[in-house]
């Protein structure tokens, strides 16, 4: 797994469910296979791509479109 912040990026070895249980936190989800996103850092959604602060897009997958879509909009208060 890599992650990328601010800094640049830092590789582990570790399931995205095993982080996302790590971090116990709301704003963090996994859009799709291999994506776990910081719900504060999406700067737009646009049909299923997420438009990253850092300029990234990342793909929702199908099966998580619904779930993602209603986190990010809870998260900005929609």
């Amino acid at each position: 797994m890599i992650f990328v912040h601010r800094r640049g990026e830092v590789k582990i070895r570790a399931s995205l469910s095993t982080v996302e249980k790590e971090l116990n936190s709301k704003e963090f989800i996994i859009s799709d296979r291999g994506y776990l996103a910081n719900i504060q850092h999406v700067m737009k959604m646009k049909g299923r791509d997420l438009y990253m602060r850092d300029g990234n897009i990342i793909t929702v997958g199908r099966e998580r479109f619904k779930g993602v879509r209603e986190a990010i909009l809870n998260y900005w208060g929609v």
